[in-house]
């Protein structure tokens, strides 16, 4: 019966590692604005963000912005942002990241990003604190130059962190399982 409860423990606790290591992509695009930007027609989808990293893009605009909605509330977790552009000598493209729980985005952005980071393979880490969060905005910083469309956004995913409480009710159950078995061979 140990042998059967620790199986089922180690079992239950692998999988869930495993589901919450998945990447959450953005379900749905609430807005999007390119600010006047004239922008090539290959970059003017903002669609192209959902989903892996695959090459195709969105371009933010120079100033413009992109509002995402995850579709589940999401915890405290690392994300990654991927863009194109990078290795560029002097090409220096920015974003403002911001999220919320509604689409009030009056709080300070979480994490500021350039191409330089964003265009590594994988992208770059987004690290931040917060109460949880529906609606992730990105808001081009990109220095205003001539020929310039703004941070190009690939993808942007986050992480589940496993929430600690399920692994001490697992631990409680089994606990409780095994009392109940001590119990019943005294009886």
């Amino acid at each position: 019966m140990k042998k059967t409860l620790l199986s089922l423990a180690l079992a239950f606790a692998a999988s869930t590692g495993a589901a919450n290591a998945a990447p959450v992509y953005a379900q749905a695009i609430v807005s999007s604005d390119q600010n006047g930007t004239t922008v090539a027609l290959d970059r003017s989808n903002p669609n192209a963000v959902i989903g892996a990293a695959d090459g195709v893009f969105y371009s933010l605009g120079l100033g413009g912005n992109l509002v995402l909605d995850f579709g589940v509330g999401m915890a405290t977790t690392p994300g990654a942002v991927s863009e194109v552009t990078f290795n560029l000598e002097g090409y220096i493209e920015r974003m403002w990241v911001y999220v919320s729980k509604t689409l009030d985005f009056s709080a300070p952005a979480v994490a500021y990003v350039s191409n330089q980071q964003a265009g590594l393979p994988g992208g770059t880490t987004l690290t931040f604190a917060t109460e949880g969060f529906r609606y992730v905005k990105l808001v081009d910083a990109s220095p205003v130059r001539a020929g310039r469309d703004g941070f190009d956004v690939d993808s942007i995913s986050f992480s589940p962190v496993p929430v600690p409480a399920a692994g001490l009710m697992l631990a409680g159950a089994v606990a409780g399982l095994g009392a109940l078995r001590r119990r019943a061979k005294k009886a």
